[in-house]
């Protein structure tokens, strides 16, 4: 939550500047903290809002945001917002919704290169695993773990993390070594937020399996995820 207050005046600056591509990743990244900390319809207030003001910038229309709407970025932003927008109704647990935001944003993404689509796909597994469907979440986060490189270390971690959730909660005898080796990794990152938001619920997952060692794992997982490096 630290982010919120510069998040809000990063919004005040951008719709000053009529820039609609800055006003929507402000709401977007604010949007994204809000979610991570148990707010999702506050957050997708935050999302409808960006939403509102790309569909205004439009041709055709004229608002105070319409300048630099030939930005190249506009549509991965827009894609994040219905990416985030699914995850926020997903956490709300309304699946209809989400399926149709998930949608949209699939159908928006501009796809840059590899490591753009395991960004969606880690992303795309969260909001499965959140909808309660382990097989589908298993296959994008399988993807995003296996595209991730050694030099991106920060994501492939952060995957790993929620494929030994979903292991863990499908109950697969692999979830508790998936696990160590998820915390392992994580523990030397150095951002508090990476760790916290993957790390939370994996100890979570771990306290409802009946054994010794996975309450001992979830005891250190919530121990890593409250250190500061």
């Amino acid at each position: 939550m630290d982010g919120t207050g510069h998040f809000t005046q990063a919004l005040r600056i951008a719709g000053k500047a009529g820039n609609v591509y800055e006003v929507a990743y402000a709401v977007f990244c604010s949007g994204a903290t809000l979610v991570r900390n148990g707010h999702p319809n506050d957050a997708l207030k935050l999302f409808q809002l960006g939403q509102f003001h790309l569909r205004q910038s439009r041709p055709g229309k004229s608002t105070p945001t319409t300048p630099h709407t030939d930005n190249p970025r506009l549509p991965t932003v827009t894609a994040w917002l219905n990416l985030n927008s699914a995850t926020a109704y997903a956490l709300m647990g309304d699946p209809d919704q989400t399926t149709h935001y998930l949608a949209q944003a699939h159908d928006e993404w501009e796809l840059r290169d590899t490591f753009a689509r395991a960004g969606m796909d880690r992303a795309t597994a969260g909001i499965h695993l959140d909808l309660g469907q382990l097989d589908t979440a298993e296959q994008f986060a399988t993807s995003a773990v296996h595209t991730y490189s050694e030099g991106h270390r920060r994501d492939r971690t952060t995957a790993q993390l929620l494929l030994a959730e979903i292991y863990v909660r499908a109950g697969e005898p692999q979830g508790l070594t998936l696990a160590r080796h998820a915390i392992d990794e994580v523990s030397t990152l150095h951002s508090v937020a990476a760790r916290r938001e993957r790390l939370i619920p994996l100890a979570t997952a771990l306290e409802t399996r009946p054994s010794t060692d996975t309450r001992e794992l979830a005891r250190v997982a919530r121990q890593v995820a409250e250190t500061r490096i």
